[in-house]
């Protein structure tokens, strides 16, 4: 089966109307073992209303349905009400806040840990699929990953500390907005003055004294100073301009309001003690800050639960690396490995998908190759992972131990989705279903075309048989 509960309803919903119909199919996938392939990326394909989720629980849904409408799942309604504060975070625009409570509560691993947590429902065969694919979540260095998270407290407290940084960062800089820089008025050339030069230089020297330079600063730059580039009569020069920050991340820009809020929490993080022993919240490309990393939520489910599992289609594995700052060095191969290293069950729990049709689409007619560049480079990065595991020191023995033959790609995109699938101990079941798909194809095609695609099905169901008689009996 698979899922969507980024459409709107929760893994565990605790309306009435939706829990009964989840819990009866919930237990009709666990008493058949049925795998079940669930959306779990901030991304895709979303309700429209997403936005309107918070409004309507903390306004309706208190009064519309007790807490005896969702005993079917034993779901505590103030699982809920408890992470809705009472007021919104001057960091967060409406917009963000309201976003927020969506993904954490739809479509956030810890929505299904609530579940799998729930007596008969541990066994319960799913994946979480696209290992949250989102380049904002994939910037964090797992070797950084303590054994704590911040308590929803904390969290709100933190989301204070550093909406009063930035405040009082922006009031220590609105002298400083902008050092403009003239042509004489007298010169018959574009002459730039050297005072305004000095003046230009002096505020951005006073900036460099801090412990770092706001974002939203143009330092200083010696291409400026150029005469060619104030040929035009009256032109001025902008050599350092501030743009207040608070009113920056209350815009619909996404990319600029993590830049800030990213540089903000460093700094708030380093200057306050005790911060270390805790896991720094992480971003994703909406935007919105979560107290809890989705890697690591997602990793910690696969160990916990035996029929957990993840995939990683529409997951970038390697692409052009770049030094600008220590994240972008991490591509998402290197992150992969290391979590791999953390959490070694993962290397029989996740599964290599391409997600084929969404990039073939993605990109349009013109972009018609990228499916062909993401293939390659998600096979680059699955032999990067592989050289390393291979190295004698440092050697991760648990990881290496539980990979089931010498080659990553076919681990992940042959042998744990077998097992993913069950298909290892039912080859009848396997060839019934190849069986049935022939009988399909002969009864709408015909001729030179339905020839070539049975040899070629039979070549690739002779492999595919070859690995499942071959595979290694996992111990329950």
């Amino acid at each position: 089966f698979k899922l969507y509960t980024s459409q709107g309803y929760m893994p565990a919903d605790p309306v009435k109307a939706i829990a009964t119909i989840q819990r009866k199919f919930y237990a009709l996938c666990v008493e058949h073992d049925l795998p079940i392939m669930n959306h779990c990326v901030p991304g895709g394909y979303f309700t429209h209303q997403r936005r309107h989720y918070r409004s309507w629980f903390t306004k309706q849904a208190k009064r519309r349905f007790s807490r005896q409408d969702a005993v079917e799942l034993d779901y505590d309604w103030n699982d809920v009400a408890r992470s809705l504060p009472s007021s919104r975070s001057p960091l967060d625009p409406p917009r963000v806040h309201e976003l927020g409570f969506f993904y954490e509560h739809f479509v956030h691993p810890d929505a299904w840990g609530t579940l799998l947590s729930k007596p008969g429902y541990t066994k319960l065969r799913v994946c979480l699929a696209h290992f949250a694919a989102d380049d904002q979540l994939w910037r964090e260095d797992p070797d950084q990953w303590e054994s704590k998270d911040l308590s929803e407290t904390q969290f709100i407290a933190l989301k204070q500390k550093i909406y009063e940084f930035l405040r009082a960062r922006d009031e220590q800089w609105s002298g400083f907005r902008r050092v403009t820089v003239a042509k004489t008025a007298t010169s018959k050339k574009n002459h730039i003055m050297l005072r305004d030069i000095l003046e230009a230089q002096s505020a951005i020297n006073k900036l460099d004294q801090e412990t770092a330079t706001p974002l939203g600063v143009k330092p200083i730059e010696v291409e400026l100073l150029s005469l060619d580039n104030y040929r035009q009569e009256g032109s001025l020069a902008d050599f350092y301009t501030y743009r207040p920050m608070l009113p920056q991340i209350r815009k619909n820009d996404p990319a600029r309001r993590v830049s800030i809020l990213r540089w903000a929490l460093e700094q708030v993080w380093s200057a306050t003690p005790g911060y270390a022993k805790y896991n720094k919240p992480v971003f994703d490309d909406n935007g919105i800050m979560y107290r809890r990393s989705w890697l690591r939520a997602i990793a910690e489910l696969c160990r916990d639960y035996e029929n957990c599992y993840v995939d990683i289609s529409y997951l970038r594995l390697s692409k052009k690396e770049s030094s600008k700052n220590e994240y972008k060095d991490l591509n998402h191969w290197q992150i992969l490995y290391k979590i791999m290293k953390s959490y070694p069950v993962l290397a029989r729990k996740i599964l290599y998908g391409s997600d084929w049709y969404v990039y073939k689409t993605d990109g349009g007619i013109s972009q018609q190759h990228w499916y062909k560049k993401y293939y390659e480079q998600a096979i680059t990065g699955m032999m990067k992972i592989q050289q390393k595991l291979m190295l004698p020191e440092p050697r991760n023995q648990d990881l290496c131990d539980l990979l089931e033959c010498n080659n990553l790609f076919v681990q992940l995109a042959v042998i744990n989705p077998l097992h993913f699938y069950r298909l290892t101990p039912q080859s009848q079941r396997a060839q019934q279903m190849y069986d049935a798909l022939k009988a399909r194809l002969e009864e709408q095609y015909s001729g030179s075309w339905l020839d070539k695609r049975r040899s070629e099905m039979d070549d690739n169901y002779s492999n595919l048989q070859a690995i499942i008689q071959n595979l290694p009996t996992r111990s329950p």
